[in-house]
């Protein structure tokens, strides 16, 4: 084995365990993007603890099937991963908003905790709000009937004094 192809092996190797370990992990073409929107959006992602990475296309394709993940999209043009160990929705939202704002990219699949996710489904995920809105939307619900019934108690009480 030649020092490239060891490389190559360590390269997909890398790959595959990022692969496995990662709860979703978003395919974005990100041509046509200037170094300074490359770095903001790369910024982006570390406030998010999310990896950003640009690998051949071979390569990931190779640490596909040995992560033994089932991907029967092209994998084609330059493609960048965005890989979230946490958070499920991040990396979607983040390129979809990057997408939405820079009219450059474009968000092609995806993989959620290892199945592959079509166009469709993956800009499905990027629509769901972050955790910490869903938890203040979860929260103002229960707060809501308690507030009125505390308002309504105040006024019968005035009405009475």
């Amino acid at each position: 084995m030649t020092k490239n192809q060891k490389l190559k092996a360590k390269v997909v190797d890398e790959i595959a365990d990022r692969l496995s370990r990662a709860k979703c992990v978003a395919f974005v073409d990100y041509r046509g993007l200037t170094v300074a929107e490359t770095t903001e959006l790369r910024n982006e992602m570390k406030k998010e603890n999310i990896d950003f990475k640009v690998y051949k296309n071979r390569l990931v394709k190779l640490a596909l099937e040995k992560a033994k993940i089932e991907f029967n999209y092209p994998l084609e043009n330059t493609l960048a991963l965005a890989f979230s160990y946490s958070d499920e929705v991040a990396p979607a939202r983040i390129l979809k908003n990057a997408a939405d704002k820079l009219k450059k990219t474009d968000l092609k699949f995806g993989i959620l905790n290892g199945k592959a996710m079509d166009e469709a489904g993956i800009k499905a995920l990027a629509s769901i709000p972050s955790k910490e809105v869903l938890i203040s939307k979860l929260l103002f619900c229960i707060k809501s009937p308690l507030t009125k019934l505390a308002i309504v108690c105040s006024e019968i009480a005035k009405k009475q004094a």
